[in-house]
C-alpha cells in the first residue's frame, strides 16, 4: 500500500509536481510548503493577534477593580475585524463592571442591576462608551430585534437595560439611538414617578439600590395591574369631552401597557422569576372568574390574500438579494439539508425489492448457488413498492411584530429549503402566514365605536381587530412562484399581531378539504397570542385560553408547533423550543423528517 502511495502525482497551487508521500508529509505539515517570507509574514500576524487578544484580556483587572481578576477570551480568532473586536471588548468590559459594581438581584432586577454597574463603569471608563455601544447593539441584531422602531418590538427586559443605563451614564448620545428606545424612557417615567428619582438617589448605595430596585418593578406591576383594569369610555361623547388627541394619547398608553405586562409574562417563560408577579392574581377566597372566550365584533374587515395582493415585486427582489448577500453561509446548509430530506423522502416512494423468494427473478447475486445446489428453491427476487406518502402538510408562520429580523429572516430560509424538498418529493404542501392589518384594532375597533360601544354576550369578549391571512403558497399550486416571494414575509410593515386560534383554525378547515390519509399541520411561532385591544378589554388570558381550547378539540389533524425563543410546549402537545437562531433551519428540517417517516399521530 506504501509503495502505491509514493507513485500518485500532483500538483500544487504552484503548479509544483508532488509523488504521495510528499503529500502525506505536507498534510501533516502544511508550514513547510511556505516560503520564508510567507512563514515571516504569517508569525507576524500570529503575534499581532496574540498581543491584541492580551491586551482585551488585560482589561479586565483595572476595569474590575480587582488586581487577580482575569477574564479570557477563547472565542477570539484571528481573522476578527475591528468591530468583532469591539465587541469582545464591550463583552468583557460589562463583565467586570459587574464584578467592580456588584449586586444581589435577580429575575428582572437583575437587569436593573446590569444597568447600574455599566452606567457607573462608564463615568470612569468613558472611552469604553463606543465597545458597550457595539455590544448592545450586537445582542439586539441576535435577538431580532435589531431593526425595532416601536417599543412594542422591544422586549422590557433590553428596554430596561438601555433606558437606565442612558439615564445614569451620563453620556451625551445613547447606547441605542431608536424611537422605540424613547417611547420606552416616555412611557416608564408616566409609569414609575415615584421610584424612578428613587434609584437615581440610591444609585451609589448597593443597599439601598436593591430596595429601590424592587420597589421599582412593584410600582411598575401595580401601574400595569390598575391601567388594564381602568374602565374605558363607552360611549362617544365621553371620548368627545377630554378631546380627540388626549383619546389617541390614552390608546397607545394602554397598548404599551399591554404590551408590557405581555413582556412581564414572556420574562417569566424563560424560567427566571421575577421579584414581582405581575401575573399572580390577589389573594382571594373566590373562585377565580371564568376566562372570556374571544369573539369577533364583525368579519367584515378580515381579509384572506395572496401576498402578492400587498406587496410589489421589488419588494419581493429586494428581500431576495439581501437574504442572498446577509446569509451565505445558511444559505448553502440549507440547500445540503433540503437535499438530504428529499433523498430521504424519496426513498420511501421508490421500488424495493424482496430477496429469498420461491418465484419471481432470478437473483444474481445467487447464481453461483443456483449452479451448485440447484434444488435450493428460494434464489428469486421480487420487486414491490414501498408505501406512498400520502400526507398533506400546511406550514403556518407567525407573522407578528416580534418576529421581525434575523429569525424571520431565518425562517424564510428554512421555508424555502423546506418547501424545496416537499415540492422535489412531490408531497403535497402549502405555506400560509397570519398576522393583523394594525396593531391598535383597525377598522373593527373604529365600527365597535361607531355602534356606541356595544358590551359582548356574555362569557364573552370582542375580538376588535382585522385579521389579515396570506396565503403564499396553496395545495396544487407550483412551488417556483411562491419560493420567489416567501422573502416577503421579512418585510417589516406586514408583521403586527398575532391571534392564534382563529389563524389554526383557518388552516385547519383548508387542510380539512385535501384528501390525504395524514394530515399535518407545522406552526412556526415565536410566542403566546398577542392583540393589544383583545387584551385590553379581556386581560391577557382570553386569547391564549382560546388556543388551547382549540387545539383540545382538534384530533383528525397532526398538529406540531416549532417555538422560536418560546415555550411552545406551554400550547402545543407534540412541539420543539429552540433559542439559538443557528437551530432554525436544520430542527425544522428534521422535524419534517420525522413526522413524515414515523406512523401516524392522534
Amino acid at each position: 500500500m506504501e509503495e502505491v502511495r509514493t507513485k500518485i502525482q500532483k500538483r500544487d497551487f504552484r503548479g509544483k509536481v508532488r509523488h504521495g508521500a510528499e503529500w502525506l508529509q505536507l498534510w501533516a505539515h502544511p508550514e513547510d510548503d511556505l516560503t520564508a517570507l510567507e512563514l515571516s509574514d504569517r508569525r507576524q500576524h500570529n503575534l499581532s493577534f496574540e498581543r491584541q487578544r492580551q491586551s482585551v484580556e488585560k482589561l479586565a483587572a483595572p476595569l474590575s477593580g480587582l488586581p487577580d481578576f482575569s477574564l479570557a477570551l477563547p472565542e477570539a480568532r484571528a481573522d476578527w475585524n475591528a468591530e468583532q473586536w469591539s465587541v469582545a471588548r464591550g463583552s468583557l468590559a460589562r463583565k467586570a463592571f459587574l464584578r467592580r459594581f456588584p449586586h444581589s438581584l435577580s429575575g428582572l432586577a437583575d437587569r436593573i442591576g446590569l444597568a447600574r454597574a455599566t452606567a457607573l463603569g462608564l463615568q470612569q471608563f468613558p472611552g469604553l462608551f463606543p465597545d458597550l455601544q457595539a455590544v448592545s447593539f450586537k445582542e439586539l441584531e441576535d435577538a431580532g430585534c435589531g431593526h425595532a422602531f416601536l417599543a412594542a418590538q422591544l422586549p422590557l427586559e433590553r428596554a430596561l437595560v438601555l433606558v437606565l443605563t442612558d439615564r445614569w451614564s451620563g453620556q451625551a448620545q445613547p447606547l441605542w439611538d431608536s424611537g422605540a428606545v424613547e417611547m420606552w424612557v416616555a412611557w416608564l417615567n408616566r409609569k414609575c414617578p415615584r421610584s424612578l428619582p428613587a434609584l437615581d438617589a440610591s444609585l451609589h448605595q448597593p443597599g439601598a439600590f436593591a430596595d429601590a430596585a424592587r420597589a421599582f418593578l412593584e410600582e411598575l406591576a401595580q401601574s400595569l395591574t390598575s391601567s388594564l383594569q381602568r374602565p374605558t369610555p363607552s360611549a362617544e361623547g365621553e371620548r368627545g369631552e377630554t378631546g380627540e388627541g388626549q383619546s389617541s394619547e390614552d390608546e397607545d398608553d394602554q397598548e404599551m401597557t399591554s404590551f408590557a405586562r405581555d413582556m412581564f409574562e414572556r420574562f417569566d417563560e424563560t424560567g427566571e422569576s421575577a421579584d414581582v408577579d405581575v401575573l399572580a392574581p390577589e389573594a382571594s377566597g373566590d373562585q377565580a372568574p371564568a376566562i372570556p372566550r374571544p369573539q369577533a365584533f364583525t368579519t367584515a374587515f378580515d381579509s384572506e390574500l395572496p401576498l402578492s395582493a400587498v406587496l410589489p415585486d421589488a419588494v419581493f427582489n429586494e428581500q431576495a438579494e439581501r437574504l442572498a448577500e446577509k446569509y451565505r453561509q445558511q444559505h448553502a446548509e440549507a440547500r445540503r439539508l433540503s437535499r438530504a430530506l428529499a433523498l430521504a423522502l424519496r426513498s420511501r416512494r421508490q421500488s424495493d425489492w424482496q430477496f429469498d423468494q420461491e418465484e419471481g427473478l432470478i437473483d444474481a447475486s445467487r447464481l453461483a448457488q443456483i449452479v451448485a445446489a440447484p434444488h435450493r428453491r428460494r434464489t428469486f427476487k421480487q420487486e414491490y413498492q414501498s408505501q406512498d406518502l400520502d400526507a398533506a402538510i400546511t406550514l403556518l408562520v407567525d407573522c407578528s411584530g416580534s418576529m421581525r429580523g434575523k429569525w424571520m429572516d431565518l425562517t424564510v430560509l428554512a421555508l424555502q429549503a423546506l418547501g424545496d424538498a416537499l415540492s422535489l418529493s412531490a408531497v403535497p404542501f402549502e405555506v400560509l402566514g397570519f398576522t393583523t392589518a394594525a396593531t391598535n384594532g383597525g377598522q373593527s375597533l373604529a365600527a365597535w365605536r361607531d355602534a356606541s360601544s356595544p358590551p359582548p354576550p356574555e362569557g364573552t369578549v370582542w375580538r376588535l381587530n382585522d385579521l389579515r391571512h396570506y396565503v403564499l403558497k396553496g395545495f396544487g399550486q407550483p412551488w417556483r412562484q411562491p419560493r420567489l416571494q416567501v422573502p416577503g414575509l421579512c418585510d417589516a410593515g406586514l408583521l403586527k399581531e398575532n391571534i392564534d386560534h382563529e389563524a389554526l383554525n383557518w388552516a385547519l378547515r383548508r387542510l380539512r378539504l385535501v384528501p390525504a390519509t395524514r394530515r399535518v399541520l407545522v406552526v412556526i411561532s415565536d410566542g403566546a397570542p398577542s392583540c393589544s385591544t383583545t387584551e385590553r378589554h379581556a386581560g391577557g388570558q382570553a386569547l391564549p385560553q382560546a388556543l388551547r381550547d382549540l387545539l383540545a378539540e382538534t384530533s383528525d389533524v397532526e398538529i406540531y408547533a416549532l417555538g422560536l425563543r418560546h415555550r411552545a410546549e406551554a400550547f402545543y402537545q407534540r412541539a420543539v423550543s429552540i433559542t439559538a437562531e443557528a437551530d432554525l433551519i436544520p430542527r425544522l428540517m428534521d422535524l419534517t423528517g420525522e413526522i413524515m417517516t414515523r406512523p401516524a399521530v392522534r
